[in-house]
């Protein structure tokens, strides 16, 4: 029964039982809406000396160092064929390239499924000042990761964005690199300031080795993903899917 001393506001009298089995597979549905399971994550370089995005995006292969880092974020898949999550990108044609790269992920007994988007990958056309077709899925991504290949700190005022709410910038960390022989890498986050905390924490120093990273970064990239969800300009966007969603089943079964 309803509570009218707390919804006043709904007329009993205009509600009514409905006996439908695809109503509830609708609601399903709706509740599941939230439960994010696919994520996509960009994936810009700064080479030295570069200090703006189109210099950025402009950037079409990089040094050994970054090939490697790309390893550590997962396996290089051809996407045309490609029939796991594409995270947006073209899997029959060759509109967004011809390869990138995907990672499932396994966390406390659920499986998740990442899709990169690499910018060195992304087609790239020398008449296309604006690099439109790369900053069309890095724009669009959340989380955006930076591979630092540059001596000098990355600005993240630097990328024109009204949407990118969280930047985790990797570098190669080469005093630990050169005293222990192998790749260790320097992690830095910055965050929109209406983007809550959310773990796992940044460890201090913040050095990581490759097995390490590999294994830290996937986690730390969906709860990033998650909690800037919960700043009020994506928030927002998602209360409007959700009433949609909901106005959208009550024109059906109401």
């Amino acid at each position: 029964a309803l509570n009218e001393e707390r919804y006043p506001n709904f007329v009993l009298s205009n509600l009514r039982a409905v006996d439908n089995t695809e109503l509830q597979e609708h609601l399903v549905k709706f509740e599941k809406a939230d439960v994010f399971k696919k994520y996509k994550f960009g994936v810009l370089l700064v080479k030295e000396g570069q200090t703006r995005d189109d210099e950025f995006f402009a950037n079409q292969s990089g040094s050994e160092r970054y090939n490697e880092f790309l390893e550590v974020l997962g396996e290089k898949i051809e996407l045309k064929g490609w029939k796991k999550y594409a995270g947006g990108l073209d899997t029959e044609g060759f509109s967004t390239g011809t390869h990138s790269v995907y990672r499932p992920y396994f966390s406390l007994g659920s499986k998740y499924e990442i899709m990169f988007h690499i910018s060195t990958m992304l087609p790239f056309y020398e008449d296309d000042l604006q690099h439109v077709e790369r900053k069309r899925h890095l724009g669009n991504d959340v989380v955006n990761i930076i591979f630092n290949d540059s001596s000098k700190p990355f600005d993240p005022a630097s990328v024109i964005t009204n949407f990118i709410h969280t930047y985790i910038v990797v570098s190669v960390d080469e005093e630990s690199t050169k005293e222990k022989g192998e790749m260790h890498y320097r992690v830095e986050i910055a965050n929109q300031t209406q983007v809550p905390k959310y773990n796992p924490p940044l460890r201090n120093p913040p050095i990581f080795s490759r097995e390490e990273l590999k294994e830290w970064l996937p986690s730390k990239l969906i709860n990033a993903e998650r909690a800037a969800f919960l700043a009020p300009a994506i928030r927002f966007k998602l209360t409007g899917t959700r009433k949609q969603l909901l106005a959208d089943i009550f024109q059906e079964f109401g």
